[in-house]
């Protein structure tokens, strides 16, 4: 049962870098998005730049409109960028506005300064991810106290910005939704002798990391493939390691494919080599698909999705010998890859759009004041 959206325009636009990428930010925006359309909301996506077309699918409903038509060094258009916000605010009357990466508020915030309209920051790493950019953790401060919510991926990450920071914005906790619904238990089987790794090509989704875990799974399971599907800048030197450390015979870099539905099907093991985090759609839709998962205990997201043991397994940041061996116990063991793989469909229907789509209405009703607008 669908919760009546409060607010008399139901009008929201989603800030986000640009609609037009394909990152796991996009992904999740596009279907937030699409799911809110669907109930009601009258929604706009305003992109910071390339904002015309979309990566993933969009309603048709959803209107896109741009700031910039293409990437550039925007910290020497600071108050271009908030000037153009408040020209966009001031044309297009959104009640609410949702800047899908806290640094965005950097722009976002003091662009809605006395305008009627309800800020929303929504958080896709975990408090301590800075990606190297010292402005993105002060920007974490800045969100708490300017905007009217901020909306974190986990309950581990939750309790960190309650204890970190303080301001005026109600702090919750709503899941990424995953993107596939579960596979019927009849239609997966686990017998293909492939391992698959999904992301982007980065030091945060740890490949490198996996390339080295992999020496020992050879050895032992000598049969198995591993597919590494993504891209990104560090898709030469992944390349270069696989090469140098004898495992070309075994590991594929692939590129993203629109149909990546059709590797978690092929299928029978997943791996999530990550550093850190939000709440890792991939390991979602793994479970979506059945597979049973090995993922190093990252911060944040992997001990909100897998009960060791039960619908995957969780290995410490620093183990590599022990994330081999997990692999290797899932390789060697036909009936554990079935148990665990049954067990991860059950999680995974927790994490569908329906639910997660009231959560964010009973935001829009509860921790939003209407008298803001």
């Amino acid at each position: 049962m669908h919760l009546e959206p409060p607010f008399k325009k139901k009008k929201i636009c989603f800030f986000v870098g640009s609609i037009g990428e394909r990152g796991g930010t996009e992904r999740v925006t596009t279907l937030i998005a699409n799911g809110l359309s669907e109930r009601g909301y009258e929604i706009e996506i305003l992109s910071l730049w390339d904002g015309l077309s979309s990566g993933y699918a969009l309603s048709p409903s959803i209107k896109l409109s741009e700031l910039f038509k293409e990437r550039q060094k925007f910290k020497w258009k600071y108050l271009d960028i908030i000037r153009r916000i408040r020209k966009y605010l001031k044309e297009h009357h959104p009640d609410i506005l949702i800047s899908t990466d806290t640094i965005l508020t950097l722009y976002s915030a003091p662009a809605c300064y006395k305008k009627k309209v309800t800020q929303v920051a929504w958080e896709h790493f975990n408090f301590f991810a800075d990606l190297k950019i010292k402005a993105r953790l002060i920007s974490r401060y800045i969100a708490a106290r300017m905007v009217d919510a901020v909306i974190v991926l986990t309950k581990e990450d939750l309790a960190v910005w309650k204890k970190k920071v303080s301001g005026r914005a109600k702090i919750v906790s709503i899941p990424n939704p995953v993107t596939f619904p579960p596979l019927e238990p009849q239609d997966r089987t686990w017998d293909n002798r492939l391992a698959i790794a999904v992301g982007r090509f980065t030091y945060q989704k740890g490949f490198d990391l996996l390339i080295q875990c992999w020496e020992k799974v050879a050895t032992a399971s000598p049969d198995w493939k591993l597919y590494i599907i993504g891209e990104g800048e560090d898709e030469v030197s992944l390349r270069k390691q696989i090469k140098e450390g004898g495992l070309a015979h075994v590991i594929s870099v692939l590129p993203f494919n629109q149909d990546i539905s059709a590797y978690y099907r092929q299928a029978s093991i997943f791996c999530l080599p990550s550093r850190f985090e939000g709440l890792p759609m991939v390991l979602l839709e793994a479970q979506s698909f059945g597979l049973p998962s090995v993922c190093f205990n990252c911060y944040t997201g992997p001990s909100d999705v897998i009960n060791e043991g039960e619908n995957g397994f969780v290995v410490r940041g620093d183990d590599l010998a022990g994330f081999s061996d997990r692999v290797i116990q899932l390789t060697e063991n036909p009936a554990l890859r079935a148990k665990i793989g049954l067990k991860a469909l059950e999680n995974a229907r927790l994490f569908q759009k329906e639910p997660i789509l009231d959560q964010w209405d009973k935001l829009f009703q509860n921790a939003l004041r209407p008298d803001l607008l």
